[in-house]
Order: structure tokens, then C-alpha cells, then sequence
């Protein structure tokens, strides 16, 4: 689909294109164990900037009231991200991938926030909702 070219707005301005990404892992055919734990799925959301300024990028996995229980402090990282931080140019996008490895049984979210430099307009800071 071809959308029509839009004069950027003047200043900071971008889009991510979704709000919650969906991770789903099934059963490989050869899994690394019984239940299929220990494989990674993928999945990508593209962030565009539609300003004219360049915006300086940090990703940042929103910090959560932890449980008083003693396993609290070690639940493994179970959402990865590696590019945490650069530049988007005006008019250019760029897509990151998040993978997910499942260290145990369950459904799980974490959410994460985008936040840029110099900052949207309103202060508005994406926080897209990992699942699987």
C-alpha cells in the first residue's frame, strides 16, 4: 500500500507502528528440550520519524513493582532488545527486533518504553506490551 507523501511536521515528530507486539513460541519440530523451552521467536516494530529534527533513541524496559518473595531479584530476562539506543533522521524509519526465549512454561508481558531526545511534542513516550 502506497501511502501519499505528507509534508513532515516541522520540529520532533514520530510514529511507532503498533502499541503491543506479540511473541508466539510453539513447539519446535527437534525442541532444545521436551517442552520446546530454550527457543527464540522474533518479532519487529518500525519507528519513523515524521519531523524534521533527528531524534536520539533509548529503549528501556519500564521498571516493576517486584513481589517481596525471595525469587523475586532472579527472574531471568525473557524479552531481549539489542539496539537500545541511536539517531532516526528525519523521514527515515527504523525497525527493532525483539526476541523473546522462554525459560519455563507461561504467558508473560513486560512492557518497554521509547523515549526520544529532543522530546515529542506533549512529552509523549511509546510504551509498546511485549506477549507470549
Amino acid at each position: 500500500m502506497v501511502r501519499p507523501l505528507q509534508e513532515p511536521v516541522v520540529g520532533p515528530q514520530g510514529e511507532l507502528s503498533t502499541d503491543h507486539l506479540l511473541l508466539v513460541q510453539t513447539l519446535p519440530d527437534a525442541p532444545l528440550d521436551p517442552n520446546g523451552l530454550g527457543a527464540r521467536v522474533s518479532t519487529s516494530v518500525t519507528f519513523t520519524n515524521t519531523g524534521t529534527t533527528a531524534l536520539h533513541y533509548t529503549w528501556a524496559k519500564r521498571a516493576q513493582q517486584q513481589a517481596s518473595t525471595p525469587d523475586a531479584h532472579s527472574t531471568p530476562q525473557r524479552f531481549h532488545l539489542a539496539d537500545r539506543h541511536g539517531v532516526v533522521l528525519p523521514g527515515s524509519s527504523r525497525a527493532f527486533a525483539f526476541s523473546f526465549v522462554a525459560h519455563e512454561l507461561g504467558i508473560f508481558t513486560e512492557p518497554w518504553d521509547l523515549t526520544t531526545q529532543p522530546a515529542l511534542p506533549g512529552g509523549v513516550v511509546y510504551a509498546p506490551c511485549l506477549k507470549t
